[in-house]
């Protein structure tokens, strides 16, 4: 910087001589602008400076044929330049670190973590917990119902009661997926454009199937159905546990072998169901 600052006058203010700055500190200048491309230190300190000496040099080359300090010029100019895409890049790893720190600290964003990733903390393990138990008694109420003596086909007293334990998982379990559906809703990564982040989010297949498991059974219990072939969406709760534990390396291999499966199974699928 002490080199940009050689002359006559202070840097930036421009003697009486025709001179942008005292004729014999021009090698000067060349050789302070040159420096600053390799010196971080000075980099930003001294980018207003050039930016001023750019403007007066350009002003002296549109009057007179002056090839140092076209020369001049054109340094000014690449530097300005690489000051402006650095600053760009600097602004750009800021945002990126700024948006990390507001979803750290967003309460949708601490939700989200707290329901998708079971192993974060004690309270997300016991949480995961309480819906894994919740799955498992869904799906074994739906076996205990095949047996003949707590069947509710044979005995119709006991339609009832089926109902109101199916309404009562089903309505935990889809509160869960609302919770999910809440934090994407407001957290800070779906910001800029939120309508189609939360689009993308009901798309994924794991938010249909949770959905499907949780509002098809509880619709079939207050209709008061229970021999409807869409009870097998009962079954597909069993897929919560693994979409909770989808973070991890071995689980993520067995979704992708199962998403790429589920077009060649949806036919046999309906069959199933049909028959």
């Amino acid at each position: 910087r002490q080199s940009l600052l050689t002359g006559g006058s202070s840097f930036g203010e421009p003697s009486s001589s025709t001179e942008p700055v005292g004729a014999p500190s021009r090698q000067d200048l060349v050789e302070g602008i040159t420096k600053v491309f390799a010196d971080p230190e000075v980099f930003g300190d001294a980018s207003d400076d050039v930016a001023h000496l750019r403007a007066i040099l350009r002003d002296r080359c549109s009057h007179e044929d002056d090839a140092p300090s076209a020369q001049l010029a054109f340094l000014c100019d690449r530097y300005v330049q690489r000051f402006q895409k650095r600053m760009a890049i600097l602004q750009k790893r800021g945002g990126e670190r700024r948006e990390s720190l507001l979803a750290e600290r967003h309460w949708a964003a601490r939700l989200k973590a707290f329901l998708n990733r079971p192993f974060a903390s004690i309270w997300s393990r016991a949480y995961y917990g309480i819906v894994s138990l919740l799955v498992v008694g869904s799906c074994i109420a739906l076996i205990v119902q095949t047996i003949p003596a707590y069947n509710p086909a044979l005995f119709k007293e006991l339609q009832g009661r089926w109902n109101a334990a199916e309404l009562a998982f089903a309505g935990l379990l889809f509160g869960d997926w609302a919770l999910r559906l809440l934090a994407v809703c407001f957290e800070p990564a779906g910001r800029r454009n939120r309508s189609a982040h939360v689009i993308t989010f009901l798309r994924q297949p794991a938010t249909v199937l949770d959905f499907c498991a949780s509002f098809v059974p509880a619709t079939l219990a207050l209709s008061g159905d229970s021999n409807s072939v869409f009870q097998i969406f009962t079954l597909l709760r069993v897929f919560r546990i693994f979409f909770s534990l989808r973070h991890f390396d071995a689980f993520e291999d067995l979704e992708d072998t199962i998403r790429s499966s589920l077009p060649s199974l949806t036919g046999p699928l309906i069959a199933l169901m049909v028959v």
